[in-house]
């Protein structure tokens, strides 16, 4: 597999205009969902303004403290062309790369539920690799269609890192 390059600024620009806004997007998607279970809750409208402003203020707090989490995450996912230290990362299906392990033991979230998480994980590469040592093409999942690949390409990604995008 060819070494794929990235020079500092298009890396930089990758992390902070795309990643900002994407982050940015899944706020506004996340603020969306839970106003509209309000909405359609049924809950007194004269209520309903009262949980939609704490709601929002919850999310706005959540929102601002996880900022830094979520950014590395969308670092890893789509300014990382060789997927370096997610499960997409080249090797065999039936392990996991150290770069996740290790990111697992230092995540406190994770830790109570560590050996069933590296399970689960292996079981997912396990199905994504099948008997490959890659599933990677050009810095993008294979499993990725094409239309999302442009989109990702066309908003400032370097690469596709996930099974999804927003």
């Amino acid at each position: 597999m060819p070494k794929v390059t990235v020079n500092k600024t298009g890396q930089k620009r990758c992390e902070k205009d795309f990643c900002d806004k994407y982050i940015e997007k899944l706020h506004k998607i996340t603020k969306n969902i839970q106003m509209k279970l309000i909405d359609n809750s049924k809950i007194d409208n004269n209520k309903k303004k009262e949980i939609k402003k704490k709601t929002d203020k919850i999310i706005q707090q959540q929102f601002i403290k996880n900022k830094k989490t979520l950014k590395n995450k969308c670092i890893d996912g789509f300014c990382n062309p060789t997927c370096k230290n997610t499960i997409f990362e080249n090797g065999k299906g039936n392990t996991l790369p150290k770069g996740v392990v290790n990111k697992l033991k230092k995540n406190k979230t994770t830790l109570p539920v560590l050996n069933n998480t590296i399970k689960l994980l292996i079981d997912m590469r396990k199905r994504m690799y099948g008997t490959n040592t890659t599933v990677i093409k050009d810095g993008f999942y294979k499993g990725l269609n094409k239309t999302t690949i442009k989109k990702l390409k066309k908003d400032g990604a370097l690469s596709g890192c996930s099974v999804i995008y927003l």
